[in-house]
């Protein structure tokens, strides 16, 4: 009894499910960590630590794409071309991120990386010097005479 009732609230109850489970259009936000990459260093220079290696990033954008969303699909890549020898702070900017389309950052934490770049040391050419081997000394006989 009651089927076609029954059969509409059933109908209703699975577009109602549908609609909240997969609003389209709905924009979220998530965080993702996104490790830190950097241009290779200018000639003669050696990167010898960067710091964090890891930056937390606030994203916005469709719930579907998000909720897909892999660490892996955002990129940062830092621009080491003017550094300088030393210790150095470098501001990250939005512009070194490549995010999906329909994705936007809305913070990061933290906002700058510490690098420590080095001079590299010429290269000192090294001649390896052959000494001959005169092996071991020879046994001494029992009861010889050391020449006393």
């Amino acid at each position: 009894r009651n089927y076609r009732e029954k059969l509409v609230a059933m109908l209703i109850a699975v577009a109602l499910w549908f609609g909240v489970v997969y609003r389209t259009g709905e924009v979220i936000e998530r965080s993702v960590n996104v490790v830190v990459q950097y241009t290779p260093a200018p000639a003669g220079m050696t990167v010898l630590r960067l710091s964090p290696a890891v930056v937390s990033v606030d994203v916005s954008g469709p719930r579907q794409l998000l909720r897909t969303l892999q660490p892996s699909d955002l990129t940062l890549q830092l621009d080491l071309a003017g550094v300088a020898e030393g210790v150095q702070m470098i501001p990250i900017h939005e512009d070194a991120f490549r995010v999906p389309m329909a994705v936007e950052i809305v913070d990061m934490t933290p906002r700058q990386v510490m690098v420590n770049m080095r001079v590299d040391s010429p290269a000192v050419p090294v001649t390896p010097a052959v000494i001959p081997n005169r092996g071991p000394d020879p046994p001494q006989s029992p009861g010889s005479d050391d020449g006393d």
